[in-house]
């Protein structure tokens, strides 16, 4: 037995490894590297011995959930694997993916799918990412191609707006001028030359597109208590993370009310706190079409209360267990923070399920995942008598359980608190 090493496998989960035929081509799910959340499937290619950096298989392949027991066929043009979609029948479905005339996988897809440009006997593909240099968020961007010495266009092709990626058939052993522009981004440029045709002959080149300076946009909205719905007195900080920044902190007026003015193309961390609240951590995100207009962000705290209960918005366990993901870890840091701040509360953990299955069988899976929660903040230092467990199964719905939203509201975890 083997690691597989860095390259392979993160600080998270790896699983579903499928190799293909060939034994050069590896495809795996994580909940790692570059995940858009949840589990999304990725492929690394074998060079000289080396497996190469994870490559996400990207949108629609994967979702925001749970992509997973990912199979190529032999040609490399249809692969099946398991997915938690809205328009699923249930939790996962199967489904089925092409990957177009020229069987190749979606990460050297363009923007329809398949690879710009007319395949011929002496093709060869360039493709990459084309991103904000700022955020490193995928842009929607158009490329021109022009033939160096003559400055003839040879090709026009644009990224697909949600992953950035681009991929293009070019004749080889030839230089190209690439002219890149995306809508309120300073345009780039690039001289690159492709190589003399070999079997499978390629280059990459990604681009980095600066964000146009000086603008700004007035964000604002108000800080009320979730359950009075009252407004209060609290302090925002925005947050750079790219930068790790304090950009601005401001107090909320008489009415909850504040606002502060961004650069527009980011988005910023907003951490909210209030004497005798949980704090409050959120993500706004400031759209460069959004320059010189104004954005509506309010949010709620939850009051510190004895008695009141609050839902722990990002707990994740694996599928039908009790098993805590890694994703997990930051809410649960939050609340740790919290009871170390409150020396003297104890609280109750309790979980709550759909009702899909049967009664028996949720109540069951419910006490073990509220376990898993307490099992957790005793490992990073919590006294055990500061703790209860509860589950709840599907007795206390808080949301219809007749659609997925609904469903999905009913899966939560929360906390009780109990004495303070």
């Amino acid at each position: 037995m083997q690691n597989l090493g860095p390259n392979i496998n993160s600080e998270y989960d790896e699983e579903s490894v499928y190799l293909m035929p060939d034994g050069k081509t590896l495809y795996f799910s994580s909940n790692g590297h570059s995940s858009m959340g949840g589990f999304d499937i990725f492929k690394s290619d074998l060079v000289d011995k080396q497996w190469s950096k994870p490559k996400n298989l990207g949108y629609p392949l994967n979702t925001a959930d749970d992509d997973v027991n990912f199979v190529m066929t032999s040609t490399g043009k249809k692969g099946y694997y398991a997915s938690v979609k809205k328009e699923g029948f249930g939790e996962r479905d199967l489904y089925l993916v092409e990957f177009g005339e020229y069987g190749l996988a979606p990460d050297n897809a363009g923007s329809k799918g398949f690879i710009s440009g007319k395949k011929t006997s002496n093709s060869a593909i360039l493709r990459g990412i084309v991103t904000d240099s700022y955020n490193r968020k995928p842009l929607a961007a158009e490329l021109q191609i022009f033939f160096a010495d003559s400055a003839v266009l040879a090709e026009q092709v644009s990224t697909d707006p949600v992953t950035g990626s681009y991929a293009v058939f070019l004749p080889a052993g030839k230089s190209y001028l690439i002219n890149v522009t995306s809508p309120n981004h300073s345009a780039a440029t690039a001289n690159v030359s492709m190589p003399a045709l070999n079997e499978g002959t390629e280059l990459t080149k990604d681009f980095d597109l600066t964000v146009l300076s000086g603008i700004t946009t007035l964000v604002k909205g108000k800080i009320s208590d979730v359950g009075s719905q009252q407004t209060i007195t609290a302090t925002i900080t925005i947050r750079d993370e790219l930068n790790e920044t304090d950009i601005a902190k401001v107090k909320t007026g008489t009415g909850g009310e504040y606002e502060v003015a961004v650069p527009a193309g980011r988005t910023y961390s907003v951490i909210v706190r209030s004497e005798g609240y949980m704090t409050e951590y959120d993500n706004i995100e400031v759209p460069i079409e959004k320059k010189g207009q104004v954005i509506s962000k309010d949010l709620g705290l939850n009051s510190l209360a004895v008695g009141n209960k609050i839902i722990l918005k990002n707990i994740f366990y694996d599928f039908n267990k009790a098993t805590l993901r890694s994703g997990s870890k930051i809410e649960l840091e939050r609340l740790i923070e919290v009871l170390k701040e409150n020396p003297g509360m104890r609280i109750e953990i309790s979980s709550h399920t759909d009702n899909k299955g049967s009664a028996e069988y949720n109540l069951s899976l419910s006490v073990d995942r509220s376990k898993s929660v307490v099992t957790y903040l005793i490992s990073k230092g919590i006294e055990a008598s500061r703790l209860e467990n509860k589950g709840y199964g599907l007795s206390q719905p808080i949301a219809s359980n007749d659609t997925e939203a609904g469903r999905q509201m009913n899966r939560r975890t929360e906390f009780r608190i109990l004495s303070k």
